[in-house]
């Protein structure tokens, strides 16, 4: 605003060209007068004049009696003052924590509220706490409007050229391995982001999905998909609000009373009700957040039902769930898992021209319901002093379908896709994803599986053990020269773990057949009668992987028995003892390779499995046989 002294005319005191602001600032954009004779002035700049102070210059205004004041000037200061900001008004819109030149980090600062800030009143820190002034000039952030503060005003208006920017008196350095970029108001956190480098921006810059998502979740997070390598200044080139309900993408039953949910983004702690969760009819007891928002814990009186219901969930944004069901993955019994096939001798050579394998086992359900695989581990043959190395399947909310397999393996680098650029599956190539077999790449070159026999013991999260295999290799075929390259496969996944005959060499033409019915897997034809039954007869022990083994089956009257199984040639004379005081349960199955007590291999023709059990808790003994025929395919 200018006052006159007197009236003055409307044709020589309402032409910008008669006011000038320095330093700096130049002639007004408008003159806004409200009379023919006027003694007051309103002179409009669209671009705000920061605070400090000012010279109004003002040349050839006349008077009404014509007198005209040739030139003037007068002193003026700018004070700004900014409004008071609540948690939330401005945010952390955009961080360039990995530029490709280090020092042209930049922070970009977002005004999603309605007010005006002054940006000398703020502060800003790294994980470290130390707060640094934004800046010391007096600057405005309009509503709307974005703040852009860099570490280094050059190499950053090379990059940028035509983005405004400030450069702070001093910067945190910000950590390529992580760290956090806070905004203060006096005692006030006006928003605070903890980045991982996980979440992207690396070589560029990393910027937020929705101003009006959360702050700390990577799922509001993405790299830059702008060629500059970022966006200053300007909206988001990942800008996108989020409109969409939380969902849950996996349930798990994690003790017998405790599941856990995963969302696919932070909910809102007020909607998250015992009543919003339920298994049947049943509501949680207790429900609990974990940090980050994502994941939900839940306690239930017990946990029978294979799906469990989820309603009125909101997210951060006020985006609400109305209901749906998902599957449940079961805590496993130590009856559903088994431990199916393991490569301990892979072949790595890298002069050969072939591409290496890697050390694997392989996890398979034998069950009817998705099992869970969180928080298992594995360990070895203890010492003498009873410790055994402990390995954590490094996976999170995943599971095994009935039927199913999970591939275990060393990755001895980062890799992109699992299923395609994985060392197992160049290894062993094979559509894995649309088998739906559950990859776990565990970092580093070996999973300690020794060469020369080992333990590998799986353990559920409460130590339980699930499945244990003392591998020897001497289970490989006689006929074997040499096993390295070829895995230790199990023919039975219903007979005994860690016995030679349930075991031997893969005939895969790879030497291997991860995450796939094993290449020496039996099939039960299922009609035979009584209580002991062969399967398949006749079988030809060629080492073809058709038909190489002959599955004794039997059901006992005792719900235990000591066992004793013998094979008879057709003259009667006892050529192999398969079992000898074995406590076996009423159901079972006993393998035979069609070799003799010595590793021969035996002739074709009709033979006689016959079984002797003694119920150990009354002593009754029966015996059952049943005939079958070795077969082999003649030249």
């Amino acid at each position: 605003i200018a006052t006159f002294s007197e009236e003055v005319t409307e044709t020589t005191a309402c032409l910008v060209t008669a006011y000038e602001v320095v330093p700096t600032v130049g002639m007004p954009d408008r003159v806004n007068c409200s009379a023919a004779a006027i003694s007051v002035v309103e002179l409009a700049f669209d671009t705000p004049i920061p605070g400090g102070s000012y010279e109004l210059i003002v040349t050839d205004i006349a008077d009404r009696s014509g007198n005209i004041l040739t030139t003037a000037s007068v002193a003026f200061t700018i004070e700004i003052s900014g409004d008071v900001p609540l948690p939330g008004d401005i945010v952390v819109n955009e961080i360039a924590f990995d530029p490709p030149e280090a020092n042209r980090e930049y922070v970009e600062l977002l005004n999603v509220s309605d007010k005006t800030f002054a940006l000398a009143d703020f502060a800003f820190s790294d994980n470290r706490g130390v707060r640094d002034p934004v800046t010391n000039e007096e600057a405005l952030l309009e509503p709307g409007g974005y703040a852009v503060l860099t570490r280094d005003a050059t190499l950053f208006e090379a990059a940028f050229p035509s983005v405004p920017f400030i450069a702070p008196p001093s910067w945190p350095a910000l950590n390529n391995s992580g760290d956090a970029v806070v905004l203060h108001f006096a005692d006030l956190t006006i928003d605070s982001v903890a980045f991982e480098p996980t979440w992207g921006g690396v070589n560029s810059s990393l910027e937020r999905k929705d101003p009006a998502g959360p702050s700390n979740s990577f799922a509001n997070w993405m790299t830059t998909s702008d060629a500059a390598g970022g966006t200053p200044g300007r909206q988001n080139s990942v800008f996108a609000p989020d409109v969409e309900a939380p969902v849950p993408f996996f349930a798990e039953q994690r003790s017998e009373t405790l599941v856990r949910i995963y969302f696919d983004e932070p909910i809102l702690e007020s909607t998250a009700i015992p009543a919003n969760f339920e298994i049947g009819s049943s509501p949680a007891l207790s429900v609990s957040i974990l940090p980050g928002g994502e994941i939900v814990d839940l306690q239930f009186p017990a946990v029978s039902a294979t799906t469990i219901d989820v309603s009125n969930i909101s997210d951060l944004t006020g985006n609400t769930l109305d209901r749906i069901s998902i599957l449940l993955a079961r805590y496993p019994d130590p009856t559903e898992i088994r431990i199916s096939e393991i490569l301990y001798d892979p072949r790595a050579d890298d002069s050969d021209g072939v591409q290496d394998q890697v050390e694997f086992f392989e996890l398979y359900n034998r069950g009817n319901r998705t099992l869970s695989l969180s928080n298992m581990y594995w360990t070895d043959l203890p010492n003498e002093d009873s410790e055994a190395d402990t390995l954590r399947l490094p996976v999170a909310a995943a599971s095994i379908q009935p039927g199913g397999y999970a591939v275990v393996f060393a990755q001895s680098e980062s890799t992109g896709d699992l299923y395609s650029e994985s060392d197992l599956v160049l290894a062993f190539p094979h559509d894995y994803r649309s088998d739906g077999v559950l990859l776990i790449p565990y970092s580093g070159t070996s999973l300690g599986l020794l060469n020369s026999g080992d333990l590998l013991r799986l353990h559920r999260s409460d130590d339980a053990v699930l499945d244990e295999v003392q591998y020897s290799p001497d289970w490989h075929q006689p006929t074997l020269r040499d096993a390295k390259g070829t895995s230790l496969e199990r023919i039975d996944a219903d007979g005994p773990s860690s016995i030679a005959s349930n075991w031997s060499s893969s005939v895969s033409e790879s030497g291997a057949s991860p995450g796939r019915t094993n290449s020496i897997n039996l099939t039960f034809d299922g009609d035979q009668e009584g209580s002991i039954s062969v399967s398949p007869s006749p079988f030809s022990p060629d080492g073809d992987g058709v038909d190489d083994f002959a599955a004794i089956q039997f059901n006992l009257q005792a719900a235990q028995s000591t066992i004793r199984v013998r094979i008879f040639d057709s003259k009667g004379r006892i050529v192999r003892e398969l079992e000898r005081g074995r406590l076996a349960t009423q159901d079972g199955t006993v393998v035979w390779d069609g070799r003799d007590d010595d590793g021969n291999v035996l002739g074709i023709g009709i033979y006689v499995a016959f079984l002797e059990a003694i119920d150990v808790g009354g002593g009754t003994v029966e015996a059952h046989k049943a005939a079958l025929v070795l077969a082999r395919q003649l030249d």
